[in-house]
């Protein structure tokens, strides 16, 4: 895709006071952090990069949390890896729970209690049940890939234990029930499957057991090897494009210059009696290095393309009560031909982790993975959102 033909990138900016919040919804984001080793080679990845259509993933989320019935499948192209009693590749986001055969079982966690279940073979479609034994290319935190199969297929559902939940935290520390007598893990995660379906009823997920997967630190995200995805950006050592060139890039941005305004003006109105929090403003004339905190950069490359993209981010306060907080991630492509950036994304960071840039349904345009969400088409004003995150309605502060 020509850059003239590009959508308009998604501008959301996250800036707060003492007192005040101002935070736009988190839609869009991409990065990983430089990791010991490159991905397998080209040779390794190779097959058919072209994935199914994926329109069947334009859906409101909303409507998938309240659909028990609904079937979402993820290409081979994409799949997103959680710790169900070990590394297990999401394949099907949302399936119907008939699916499931057997007892709940406990299958890790003692906050995110993760409950799983068998699967009967009989009534998966086909196309999923083939996948099983599939060798896959996992991806971990460091960007590092790794080699596993596809194993064991299961139904796996999370809660939160909160003061929402049905569940106690110190009852299952205590291993107790509402009458202090003695229950099992398996039955603790009996009542998280029901909580977690009366949460989000359709986040019932088909996963599946990373076989022999060794050496992947934090794994994110998977892809069937015979199919990678037309874009996947991986750390770049010999990066072109240094960090004072990204920062000021990234300083030009007016989401940048909308948090430098703010920050500015909380030094202008802040009274003179508060000397300590003035001393703190005016440390530094830069919202991104307030209390000593700095920017970092990230470059990334496609291997196949070349394509080069740098994302820089800055992340200030605690955002829970600081005297200033900001946050934004830009995420830039360098136009090889003229050496310059070109603003892709420009996201808040909202306490997310944004873990991988890629292009999954071969569009050219880019689709990233932030926290357990896939945003694809993340450049546009509306991104299509794939979320499997549990719900939780406890305070992240």
């Amino acid at each position: 895709m020509s850059t003239s033909s590009r959508p308009p990138r998604l501008v959301l900016a996250h800036v707060s006071l003492a007192a005040s919040a101002a935070a736009l919804a988190l839609l869009s984001g991409c990065g990983l952090e430089v990791g010991p080793n490159e991905p397998a080679s080209n040779e390794e990845l190779a097959g058919d990069p072209s994935p199914r259509a994926m329109s069947d993933l334009a859906i409101d989320i909303d409507e998938a949390n309240t659909d028990a019935a609904r079937v979402i499948v993820l290409p081979p192209t994409f799949s997103f890896v959680i710790d169900a009693g070990g590394p297990h590749a999401v394949l099907a986001p949302s399936v119907p729970e008939s699916w499931g055969v057997g007892p709940i079982m406990h299958a890790e966690g003692d906050f995110l209690i993760v409950a799983r279940q068998d699967v009967d073979p009989s009534a998966l479609p086909a196309d999923l049940a083939s996948r099983e034994g599939d060798a896959m290319t996992v991806y971990g935190a460091d960007g590092r890939a790794c080699a596993a199969r596809l194993g064991t297929f299961s139904l796996v559902r999370r809660a939160y234990l909160d003061e929402e939940s049905e569940l106690d935290e110190a009852e299952l520390e205590a291993g107790l029930g509402a009458n202090d007598e003695p229950r099992t893990k398996d039955e603790i995660a009996e009542e998280a499957w029901d909580v977690a379906a009366d949460a989000a009823p359709g986040r019932t997920m088909l996963v599946a057991k990373l076989d022999g997967l060794t050496g992947c630190d934090r794994p994110t995200w998977a892809h069937a090897t015979r199919t990678p995805p037309a874009l996947s950006f991986v750390p770049a050592r010999d990066a072109a494009v240094n960090g004072a060139t990204a920062l000021e890039a990234f300083r030009a941005l007016a989401s940048y210059r909308t948090i430098q305004s703010t920050y500015d003006l909380a030094r202008e109105e802040l009274s003179p009696d508060d000397e300590e929090t003035l001393a703190l403003l005016e440390a530094s004339p830069r919202w991104e290095t307030f209390r000593d905190a700095e920017p970092t950069t990230t470059s990334l490359r496609d291997a196949r393309s070349g394509r080069e993209i740098v994302i820089v981010r800055a992340e200030v306060g605690d955002m829970c009560g600081d005297v200033f907080g900001g946050q934004l991630e830009a995420v830039f492509e360098r136009d090889a031909a003229r050496g310059t950036l070109i603003p892709r994304i420009e996201r808040a960071l909202d306490w997310s982790t944004t873990t991988a840039v890629l292009d999954v349904d071969g569009d050219g345009a880019l689709d990233v993975l932030v926290g357990e969400a896939l945003l694809l088409d993340a450049e546009s004003a509306d991104p299509r959102i794939v979320d499997i995150e549990a719900e939780y309605e406890g305070c992240s502060c």
